[in-house]
């Protein structure tokens, strides 16, 4: 009569793995809800030229490794047709993200080697509960604006900038790297130092 308890073990150790399986892999689709633009710039320049409507697009990352993969097309009369297929992806050590993949001008016939870190910021909506993701290009350095650098090609010297949402129901347990421009470490040490303080003030009370 104990002979199926032997197998709750299993079941929940089956569970668990799917669990861990499902959290590793993390895949979302940017919404049209902000408006998602890709726009092209000028490394130096303040002018921006018409913005491009991101049509759709996808980011998978696996936290198991900390790579992942960025998709997306867009279009505008300026570029036409642009396509990104599988960006690499790689996390930096303050949760943001290092692209390195190439760009398609389909309309002009050409493409664009490119590199660049972009961010994802996440806010709850506890009334809605509801998980809004942000991705957002980041500055490049020695430029006036954010994106990814193009190294060859018809826009070489120029930056691809873009941000897109994505909001998904309920999420409890999100393995991106959320972005933090202040180091972990740093963070950390600075929790630490607090918190033996208020030992040493609890001690110093009670002595």
């Amino acid at each position: 009569m104990y002979k199926p308890l032997k197998n709750i073990p299993g079941i929940l150790a089956g569970l668990l793995i799917a669990q861990n399986t499902y959290a590793a892999l993390f895949s979302t689709s940017f919404d049209n809800f902000n408006d998602p633009y890709l726009n092209v710039v000028d490394f130096y320049s303040e002018v921006r030229p018409l913005t491009s409507v991101i049509t759709d697009g996808i980011l998978r990352y696996e936290d198991t490794d900390n790579t992942g993969s960025l998709s997306l097309n867009s279009s505008s009369s300026l570029f036409g047709d642009i396509q990104i297929s599988n960006a690499a992806l790689t996390t930096n050590s303050d949760g943001s993200l290092h692209v390195i993949g190439v760009i398609d001008f389909l309309t002009h016939g050409s493409s664009a080697s490119f590199f660049g870190d972009m961010s994802i910021t996440a806010s709850w909506d506890e009334f809605n509960n509801v998980t809004t993701f942000d991705f957002d290009t980041l500055a490049f350095d020695g430029s006036n604006h954010s994106g990814f650098l193009m190294t060859d090609g018809l826009f070489t010297g120029d930056l691809l900038e873009f941000h897109a949402s994505s909001s998904l129901l309920a999420i409890i347990d999100n393995p991106f790297p959320v972005y933090s421009p202040v180091p972990v470490p740093a963070a950390i040490w600075l929790f630490g130092s607090g918190f033996l303080s208020l030992i040493g003030l609890a001690i110093k009370k009670k002595s």
